[in-house]
């Protein structure tokens, strides 16, 4: 499970507790894994930048298979020059990036869908090339809220994943009431 000091509007989710602030969390949202293979922690990538959360919180995948797959509905915002970075907007205040970070030439993956596409969960959206796949490449999954102050919290499932099928990333809308305790209880924690 990931947590996020703010900005980042994250929370930790909160777990076997019988208080009724708890109680209120709700799931927003489940994707799947975007890519067939190892599942780990933002905290051990081995770029220190990701572990700044400057995209958002997530974590990364170490891919077994070429196909990148959609995992969630979601509609295809932008893919960088290099075809390593897709933006996906998952509602109209969630964005999910998918980042390539590999040693070799560049491009990283073969688009298979146009800017503007509107995906179903399990479609795909990329594949990797052999020569990419060979190098152990990372895949970088980050959840990004945008255009809301709604707070949510996100877990992260580490460990063997299968695309298109295992959860990897769940969303939790978590009561404001939470939040500004979590915030305040975390503010007088900074403060000493």
């Amino acid at each position: 499970m990931q947590q996020l000091a703010p900005p980042y509007a994250f929370y930790p989710v909160p777990e076997g507790n019988n208080d009724p602030a708890h109680s209120a969390t709700s799931e927003l949202l489940t994707l799947l894994a975007p890519v067939t293979g190892e599942s780990f922690a933002m905290a051990a990538s081995p770029y220190a930048v990701d572990q700044l959360y400057l995209q958002g919180a997530g974590g990364w995948l170490r891919p077994r298979t070429q196909k990148l797959v959609a995992p969630a509905r979601c509609k295809l915002l932008k893919i960088s020059p290099c075809r390593c970075l897709w933006t996906f907007a998952l509602s109209k205040s969630l964005r999910l990036y998918v980042q390539i970070k590999a040693a070799g030439e560049l491009p990283y993956a073969h688009q298979q869908v146009k800017v503007g596409t509107l995906l179903r969960a399990g479609q795909t959206f990329a594949t990797l090339s052999a020569t990419v796949l060979k190098q152990h490449p990372m895949v970088l999954m980050t959840v990004q809220q945008v255009k809301s102050t709604t707070p949510l919290a996100i877990s992260w499932q580490c460990g063997p994943l299968s695309a298109a099928e295992d959860p990897i990333i769940k969303v939790y809308r978590i009561p404001a009431y939470q939040a500004a305790s979590d915030l305040s209880t975390t503010s007088s924690l900074i403060s000493k």
